[in-house]
């Protein structure tokens, strides 16, 4: 770990040519975009489904206990998926395959356990929890609680298994399960129940999770045993001292993830629990287009954590710096265009899930969507900064973020509703984007400020906010001129994209490329 005192070189120079490592970053980071952005449509239909064929008071409780399983499905695992990335790949680069073998015995089985204790305490206190989450009057609360229990443990084991594949050097396993499989099978099943009550959709909503359950975990002890053959090393039994490191490390985490959870998931909990259920809906249907903004940096955060601990662990600075700097640069590129977008077109874009009625919602949107601007800009700060090994900081800073949301929560919804919930969760993205972004540079030398991102962000600016914004005085906000937009803007970004991606780090990663450094 770096000091305060220290300087490592940083990425502000001309932008090199992609080094395989480079390319193999940037393939990575467009295999999860993609299932991202599949997973986000297919969240999109979902929420546009609920909200246009069940009842008011049935589709609030049912994203109120949604949101509640995915705020819990964090504490049981406390950490152990970041840490299985961390250490996975730096073990793997180093050769040691037996402390591979020990960090997955480690991580995976008191989780293990702590999952099955989560679920069994949720059955037992479903009639308590019902009235804390406010659908204690919606018919079928409790037996939707209980079913969601099943789905938490099973989310829960989806993250250790995907973060063990990616730790394993496997994208593919996250996108096709959680990205594909997932979101897919609980479209069909919500769908063909949300006439038939609470329970009903609890059972389409959770069964999908424990399928890819299955699945992730099959692939990742088939990962382990084909590494174990090729090593020809055989894994030892865990050790204290393993132990210890791994949940010095990933202990910390574990309670980040928990208040992330919080910051993500309490503004719905609290809305449902006061009582306003078109304040819920409409929430909901703006977030959305938010979440959408997330999937691409979490998109991104799998692709560039194992390249992150492996350039580390070899004491490859530079090259660590490098690609959180060409990640940002992508992750600006492909996020800055929705959020100018949702700022230009809000009303619309909320029509389309739920209809003319949630055009009201277009402030909550234009909130969130600058939010995300700053929030891209500093790119994966939060798992650069984990990945350097300092988990402390990572909590003290998610600390921070979560009383500030949840004060502000308390003291704007009562008076402002949604917009107030709105503003809450930005006020906390920006406190938790901004902050480690200044002291990963103070502490560690790391920055995503580079070359890279300028063109990129120019390139946004440029062809979805002035040309989207010409369309927008134009036209004005409806859907034909949302249409024209995306259509003349999408064009407009991708032809900039291949004219400059040589200074955004793009050359060669469909192909060869050159292997001369740029102009």
């Amino acid at each position: 770990m770096g000091s305060s005192s220290q300087h490592y070189p940083t990425q502000h120079g001309p932008t090199l040519a992609p080094d395989p490592a480079m390319r193999r970053l940037a393939r990575g980071g467009i295999l999860n975009l993609a299932g991202s952005m599949f997973a986000a449509v297919m969240q999109f239909a979902l929420v546009a489904i609920v909200t246009r064929l069940a009842s008011e008071s049935v589709a609030s409780a049912y994203f109120a206990l949604t949101s509640f399983a995915v705020l819990v499905a964090a504490l049981p695992t406390f950490g152990a998926g970041t840490g299985l990335i961390y250490f996975l790949a730096r073990y793997r680069a180093l050769g040691r395959w037996d402390l591979v073998a020990r960090t997955l015995r480690v991580g995976l089985v008191p989780t293990g356990a702590a999952i099955l204790g989560t679920g069994l305490a949720i059955v037992a206190f479903a009639d308590t929890l019902a009235v804390v989450i406010g659908i204690d009057r919606v018919p079928g609360a409790v037996g939707g609680i209980q079913l969601t229990a099943v789905a938490i443990c099973a989310t829960a084991a989806v993250t250790l298994f995907t973060s063990a594949t990616r730790g394993f050097g496997s994208n593919r396993v996250t996108v096709f399960n959680a990205q594909v499989l997932q979101p897919v099978l609980q479209l069909i099943l919500v769908a063909s129940t949300v006439t038939s009550g609470l329970v009903a959709m609890a059972v389409g909503w959770s069964l999908p999770i424990v399928v890819a359950a299955v699945s992730c975990g099959t692939a990742t002890l088939v990962m382990f045993r084909r590494g174990r053959t090729r090593s020809s090393v055989r894994p030892s039994a865990p050790v204290d001292e393993e132990r210890l490191r791994f949940w010095a490390y990933s202990s910390p985490l574990g309670i980040v993830l928990v208040l992330k959870s919080i910051v993500q998931r309490a503004d719905v909990i609290v809305l449902s629990a006061v009582g306003a259920p078109l304040q819920v809906l409409l929430y909901v249907a703006a977030s959305r287009y938010l979440v959408l903004g997330q999937l691409a940096n979490r998109a991104m955060n799998w692709t560039l954590q194992p390249r992150i601990s492996a350039a580390l662990a070899a004491g490859d600075r530079v090259g660590a710096n490098a690609a959180y700097g060409a990640a940002t640069a992508w992750l600006v590129l492909a996020s800055w265009p929705l959020s100018f977008g949702c700022i230009l077109f809000s009303g619309s874009l909320l029509e389309i899930v739920g209809g003319h009625g949630f055009r009201a919602g277009g402030a909550i949107l234009i909130v969130l969507a600058v939010s995300m601007l700053v929030a891209a800009a500093c790119g994966n700060v939060e798992a650069v900064l984990a990945m350097t090994g300092r988990t402390r900081l990572n909590l003290a800073i998610a600390g921070l973020a979560v009383v500030t949301n949840l004060a502000l929560l308390f003291l704007l919804i009562p008076r402002y509703g949604s917009l107030g919930a709105a503003y809450a969760w930005a006020v906390a993205i920006v406190v938790s984007n901004v902050v480690p972004t200044y002291l990963l540079q103070r502490l560690e030398g790391l920055t995503p400020f580079t070359r890279s991102l300028a063109v990129a962000a120019g390139l946004a600016i440029v062809s979805t906010l002035a040309l989207g914004g010409i369309i927008r005085v134009v036209a004005g906000d409806s859907l034909q001129a949302l249409g024209t937009a995306v259509v003349l803007c999408g064009i407009t970004h991708t032809i900039g994209t291949w004219l400059m991606r040589r200074e955004l780090s793009l050359v060669g990663v469909f192909g060869r490329g050159s292997k001369s450094g740029s102009r």
